[in-house]
């Protein structure tokens, strides 16, 4: 049995290769400096343990970069449209996830996104050839609760 240490920030986004477990111990070996640079912020999980005041985050996934933009200035849109994608899922089933991934598959729409990144298989982020997302849902695994999430947000 993993333990998960008690000083782990839950996520906004599930993300694969997450540095989540030992971010506290990786945040203790970066030079303090003014700035603090993220080049693959992923689910962000560094963000919270840099011990610098000032911080830039990218990545090369614009919905991706589009999500964490909405996460930082509309913290409360960003609750509300996974509320109302979980809703949906709740009341009609599994076959929610589908339209909201191939909604997400024309639009990019972060809100969609995100709740794909909550909702796949593993949180696996992936793309067919065509570039659209073409993971599956995961249907063993609870899916977090909008107020749980609010407060993660």
């Amino acid at each position: 049995m993993i333990l998960k240490p008690k000083n782990i920030v839950e996520p906004v986004i599930k993300w694969s290769g997450s540095k989540r477990y030992v971010a506290p111990e990786l945040s203790r070996h970066i030079v303090k400096q003014k700035r603090y640079i993220e080049p693959f912020i992923g689910g962000g999980a560094m963000l919270p343990f840099r011990q610098i005041s000032s911080a830039v985050a990218s990545d090369i996934i614009p919905e991706l970069v589009n999500l964490w933009n909405q996460i930082k200035n509309n913290p409360e849109q960003v609750a509300e449209e996974y509320k109302n994608r979980w809703k949906r899922l709740q009341d009609e089933g599994h076959n929610v996830y589908y339209e909201v991934r191939d909604s997400f598959n024309k639009t990019k729409n972060e809100f969609d996104f995100l709740f794909l990144t909550r909702t796949c298989v593993n949180g696996l982020i992936r793309y067919n050839t065509n570039g659209e997302f073409n993971n599956s849902m995961h249907k063993n695994r609870p899916v977090v609760n909008p107020n749980t999430f609010r407060e993660i947000v």
